[in-house]
């Protein structure tokens, strides 16, 4: 629920392998279908999103793998 409300919201990777996006992880709210952010990439992000409160601040921050094993984070506010 990163919106705050009680419907879920879906995190989503995206993009085409070997090719530079602005979509390599996207957010969107679950009520209205919007987008609520995305995170560029170098190449193709796919999986599931794990939620993780890494930095201990009690927001939970996101993250994926992608290709040519990197992973993409995003915090969430």
């Amino acid at each position: 629920m990163l919106t705050g409300d009680t419907i879920m919201d879906i995190v989503v990777g995206g993009g085409e392998e070997g090719v530079p996006t602005s979509y390599g992880m996207m957010a969107f709210d679950g009520a209205t279908g919007n987008m609520l952010w995305n995170v560029s990439a170098n190449d193709e992000v796919f999986g599931s999103a794990v939620f993780q409160d890494i930095t201990n601040d009690g927001i939970k921050d996101v993250f994926m793998g992608g290709r040519t094993c990197k992973c993409y984070a995003k915090r969430h506010f």
